[in-house]
């Protein structure tokens, strides 16, 4: 048998990118997966450890944002689950 040549491909819904990963490298993470096929479409929550951060997230054109630690209520509010 001739073996097929199939490709996986995945697509995550929600990617949650900490602002400290290397040396504040969370919205350059966010640059780069933008630009992946598998990962454009996806929705991006920058995380920091303060709110002054948030305007970072603005930068790279995050989804959302969110101040550590995370909490079932900040989930909540972050996808209007209220």
């Amino acid at each position: 048998h001739e073996k097929e040549n199939t490709q996986i491909d995945f697509y995550f819904d929600y990617i949650f990118v900490d602002m400290q990963v290397q040396n504040n490298g969370g919205p350059s993470i966010i640059r780069e997966l933008k630009r992946k096929d598998s990962t454009k479409n996806s929705f991006f929550v920058l995380l920091a450890d303060r709110e002054a951060d948030e305007i970072q997230a603005k930068r790279v054109e995050s989804n959302g944002f969110m101040v550590k630690p995370i909490t079932k209520s900040k989930i909540n509010n972050l996808f209007n689950l209220n």
